[in-house]
C-alpha cells in the first residue's frame, strides 16, 4: 500500500508550493494531504436518511477534511508543512483551530477565546500558539474604559497607548484572564501563560476581520508577529 503526501495552496494564510521559486522562502508550503487506499471514508455516519445533529456535524466535517483527486482518496490534515532540501515533510503551522502541545495535547484556541472575553478588560482576543512551543499565549483588543481605569488604579495614569505596555498592567489582565479560564474549567495547558494588548482595533476594513466579523488569523498573527515574539522569548507580565 502506498501513501502519498502532496501540498495545497492555501492562499489566506499564504502558504503556497510556489514558494519554492521566492528567494526568502525556498521550500514549497501548504496543507498537508494524506492520500492512499489507507485513507478513510471519513467519519461514520449511522443512519444517512435520518440524520440527528451530530451527523450533520460530521458529515459536514467528511466534506472539508475528505476530497477525491487523481485517483486517490485524500485526508486534509489542517498541519502546514513545508517539503525540506533533503525531501523531508517538516510541520511549520496549523490550519484549524486546534494547537497541539509537546505532549501531544490539544488546545482548542476558541475554546481559550471565550473564556479570555469574559474578562471585563478584554473586549477581543486570539489565542495563538507557536509550532514547537510548551504554551499558548494571548493577543488582546483591550476594553480601553477599563483599562484606563485600572491605570488610574495603579498610579500609572490613563493614557491608554502607554499603559497597555506597563508590567502591572499586563499582569492585572493576565491575573483577570486566568481566572475567567479557571472558572470555564480550562485545564492548565489550556491557559494562556503570557498576554499583551495590542493598540490597534480589528476590523474588516484593515483586514483583521472577515465581513461576518470572523478573525483572520492568520493576518492578526503576522500584524502582531512582534509582540508574538516578545511572548515567547520574554518573561510573564514583562
Amino acid at each position: 500500500m502506498a501513501t502519498v503526501i502532496r501540498l495545497r495552496d492555501w492562499p489566506e494564510g499564504l502558504y503556497l508550493n510556489s514558494d519554492k521559486e521566492n528567494p526568502a522562502i525556498g521550500k514549497p508550503r501548504g496543507e498537508v494531504l494524506i492520500g492512499g487506499p489507507m485513507v478513510s471514508q471519513g467519519y461514520f455516519i449511522p443512519d444517512p436518511d435520518n440524520l440527528n445533529e451530530n451527523d450533520k456535524e460530521l458529515v459536514k466535517k467528511n466534506q472539508e477534511e475528505y476530497l477525491q483527486a487523481d485517483g486517490y482518496r485524500w485526508f486534509c490534515s489542517g498541519d502546514i508543512g513545508q517539503i525540506t532540501e533533503n525531501g523531508t515533510l517538516q510541520i511549520v503551522d496549523r490550519k484549524k483551530d486546534l494547537w497541539k502541545g509537546p505532549q501531544g495535547e490539544y488546545v482548542a484556541l476558541s475554546k481559550v477565546e471565550s473564556a479570555g472575553k469574559l474578562s471585563p478588560y478584554v473586549d477581543m482576543c486570539m489565542c495563538y500558539g507557536q509550532v514547537g512551543q510548551a504554551f499558548v499565549v494571548l493577543l488582546v483588543v483591550g476594553n480601553e474604559k477599563c483599562i484606563k481605569a485600572l491605570g488610574k488604579e495603579l498610579g500609572l495614569g490613563e493614557d491608554y497607548e502607554k499603559i497597555i505596555s506597563e508590567p502591572p498592567v499586563l499582569k492585572a489582565v493576565q491575573d483577570s484572564v486566568v481566572e475567567y479560564c479557571k472558572k470555564s474549567k480550562l485545564v492548565n495547558f489550556e491557559i494562556p501563560q503570557r498576554l499583551r494588548i495590542v493598540n490597534a482595533l480589528w476590523t474588516p476594513e484593515n483586514d483583521m476581520l472577515t465581513a461576518a466579523l470572523k478573525m483572520k488569523r492568520v493576518v492578526i498573527q503576522r500584524a502582531h508577529q512582534d509582540l508574538i515574539d516578545d511572548m515567547y522569548n520574554n518573561g510573564k507580565g514583562k
